[in-house]
C-alpha cells in the first residue's frame, strides 16, 4: 500500500496567461526603447504541478534588480535565466528544456534547434539521467510513500532523454509509446486522479530509464577508455562506475543496495561510459562550453554553508556504506 501525498490543486491556466501577460507588460516598460526578447520554457500541459519559466534577453543589465524584485509579486513565475545578446549563440548551452515559445520582444531565429548537434544530444540525455531519472524515481517506489506532484514531473522528465536519444537513434516502439501514453495521462489528471495507474507508470518509468541509459552508454562509449576501470562519486549523487559483463547487473546491483542499506538513498551503480570525469575531448569541449554558461549544470554542490557541511558528512557515511557494499557486490 502506498502513502499518497502533495496532490496538486488544479490552477486555472487563464491565471498563467493572465500573470504572462502582467509580468511582460511590466517587463516591455523597464526595456521602453532597449532591445529585447522574452521565451517562455513553461509547457501548460498540467497547470498547478510547474510554474512558469522565463528566458530574457537583453543588453541593459541594471534593470535585472528591477526585474528580480517584480517577479516577487507572481506566484506562479520562477526566477528567469538572463542572457545578453552577444550570448545569443550560446542559448543552446543554457539548458536541456527544448520546448521554447516566442513571448515578447524582438523574435530570433532558429537559435533554439540542436538536435543536429550529437555530443550536446548525448549531454542533455545523460544530464536528466543521471541526475534525475531513478534517484527520483526508486525512492518513492522503494519506500512506497508518493508526492503526487513530484512524481507527475519526475516521469514527464524522461521525454527529454526519449527526445535526445530518439534524434541519433531508432527507439523501440514501446518507450516512445511511454511517452505519448503518460502525456496524456498527466495532461488528464484532474480529470481521472488514476493513483493506482501512477504507480504503474512509475514502475515503468525505472524500467524505462534502465534501457535508455543502456542505449546511451553504447552511443557514448570510447574504444579508448579502460573498460575494466571503477570509480567513485560520493555525497549528492552517490554512484559506482563499474564495467558489468551483463547490462542487467546494474539495475540488480542498485536495487540490492537500496533494499540493504537504504532505500532513501539515491545511489546507483552506473557503466564506466557515464561518468563525466573521463570523457573524451567530444564530449569535455561541450560540457566545458556548457559549464561556462551555466556554472550549476552540474549540481554537485550546496551553495549554502551548512548544508555544504552537512554534505562532507553524509560523503562521510557514503565512503563506508559503499565501499561494504562494494566487497559484497563483488564477491558474489
Amino acid at each position: 500500500m502506498f502513502k499518497l501525498k502533495d496532490f496538486p490543486t488544479e490552477i486555472s491556466i487563464s491565471l498563467y496567461e493572465k500573470q504572462t501577460k502582467e509580468f511582460c507588460a511590466t517587463l516591455e516598460n523597464f526595456f521602453w526603447e532597449i532591445p529585447f526578447s522574452i521565451y517562455s520554457l513553461w509547457e501548460s500541459d498540467l497547470p498547478g504541478v510547474s510554474d512558469i519559466d522565463f528566458l530574457i534577453i537583453w543588453a541593459n543589465w541594471n534593470i535585472k534588480k528591477r526585474i528580480l524584485q517584480e517577479i516577487k509579486k507572481y506566484n506562479l513565475i520562477d526566477l528567469p535565466i538572463f542572457i545578453s545578446w552577444d550570448k545569443v549563440s550560446d542559448i543552446p548551452y543554457l539548458s536541456h528544456h527544448n520546448s521554447l515559445t516566442y513571448i515578447s520582444g524582438k523574435k530570433l531565429d532558429d537559435v533554439f534547434f540542436r538536435d543536429k548537434w550529437r555530443e550536446l544530444s548525448l549531454i542533455y540525455a545523460w544530464k536528466v539521467l543521471f541526475f534525475s531519472w531513478l534517484r527520483n524515481l526508486y525512492i518513492p517506489f522503494l519506500t512506497k510513500k508518493i508526492s503526487i506532484k513530484s512524481v507527475l514531473n519526475h516521469i514527464n522528465d524522461l521525454r527529454y532523454p526519449i527526445k535526445y536519444i530518439s534524434s541519433l537513434t531508432i527507439l523501440d516502439s514501446d518507450i516512445e509509446s511511454f511517452c505519448i501514453e503518460f502525456k496524456d495521462f498527466r495532461k488528464n489528471w484532474y480529470l481521472h486522479k488514476d493513483t493506482e495507474k501512477l504507480v504503474f507508470f512509475l514502475e515503468q518509468s525505472i524500467n524505462i530509464s534502465w534501457r535508455l541509459i543502456e542505449i546511451l552508454d553504447s552511443l557514448m562509449i570510447n574504444e579508448n577508455w579502460n573498460q575494466n576501470q571503477t570509480s567513485l562519486i560520493y555525497g549528492r549523487f552517490p554512484t559506482l562506475f563499474k564495467k558489468e559483463t551483463e547490462f542487467s547487473l546494474y539495475k540488480k546491483g542498485t536495487e540490492l543496495f537500496l533494499k540493504k542499506y537504504s532505500n532513501n538513498d539515491r545511489f546507483l551503480i552506473l557503466p564506466s561510459s557515464m561518468d563525466y570525469r573521463f570523457w573524451d575531448d567530444r564530449f569535455t569541449k561541450e560540457l566545458k562550453l556548457i559549464l561556462q554558461i551555466n556554472p550549476q549544470f552540474l549540481p554537485f554542490w550546496f551553495q549554502k554553508f551548512h548544508l555544504s557541511l552537512l554534505l562532507q558528512l553524509k560523503k562521510f557515511f557514503d565512503f563506508f556504506k559503499i565501499h561494504l557494499y562494494i566487497k559484497k557486490y563483488e564477491k558474489n
